[in-house]
């Protein structure tokens, strides 16, 4: 089965061909020798200017240990939405008939804040 030539294909082969038979010698005057010609690199240094000294190998730091952060008491209402999460989402996916996996969490927000708001004083003491 022949194979059909692209002309990217012919190009490339074309190009193969010919760089094996031209030299870049035409190049040779209009590129100077490098020893004639002072390069400067970054920092301002010369080229043929002696090299810097090697830098001393630097110590490493022990790593600090991290102190543990003293983390404060929960509030009261992250106490409360931490003890009825569960009972209000799974109440929640009873009265919509829904599966536990499509209550989303506004929807148990919004729940809870409302039970919240209604709690007295004495009930929201218990979970100071």
């Amino acid at each position: 089965m022949a194979m059909t030539s692209t002309p990217y294909v012919s190009l490339m082969s074309s190009v193969r061909r010919l760089s094996s038979q031209v030299s870049l010698s035409f190049l040779a005057p209009v590129m100077a020798p490098a020893s004639s010609v002072s390069v400067i690199r970054s920092y301002g240094r010369k080229a043929n200017a002696a090299p810097a000294p090697p830098a001393a190998p630097l110590a490493k730091a022990a790593p600090e240990k991290k102190v543990p952060r003293q983390k404060r008491e929960p509030s009261a209402y992250a106490k409360f939405v931490k003890a009825k999460f569960t009972s209000v989402r799974t109440d929640l996916a009873r009265q919509h008939g829904k599966p536990l996996a499509d209550i989303k969490l506004p929807e148990v927000s919004a729940v809870m804040s409302q039970e919240w708001k209604g709690l007295t004083d004495d009930e929201k003491a218990k979970f100071k």
